[in-house]
């Protein structure tokens, strides 16, 4: 058992080590600007509500992006989804 765990530290260490910052760093920014999480969402969009987003993505009618049991939206899909729900406006109705 103590062998055990001594590999697994070592293990970790060396895969923890493989890792360098830049990496890192790389990923946690592709993340923080491609994906957003409902809470990033919320804040660029402020209008949308928290119960208001879940019930879209229970009818499936907001894109996302899910990776295991979490659900991430991209930024860029959501503006054209936006696009895609506005309604013109209509000019004066003629009579004649």
């Amino acid at each position: 058992m103590t062998i055990l765990s001594q590999n697994r530290h070592k293990i970790l260490n060396v895969t923890s080590s493989n890792i360098t910052h830049s990496e890192t760093n790389s990923w946690e920014v592709y993340m923080n600007e491609k994906l957003w999480d409902l809470n990033m969402l919320l804040e660029n969009y402020p209008a949308l509500k928290p119960w208001g987003v879940r019930h879209l993505i229970r009818l499936r009618r907001i894109p996302i992006i899910k990776i295991g049991r979490r659900i991430y939206f991209d930024p860029d899909d959501i503006r054209e989804w936006i696009e895609k729900m506005k309604i013109p406006a209509g000019g004066v109705k003629d009579d004649g």
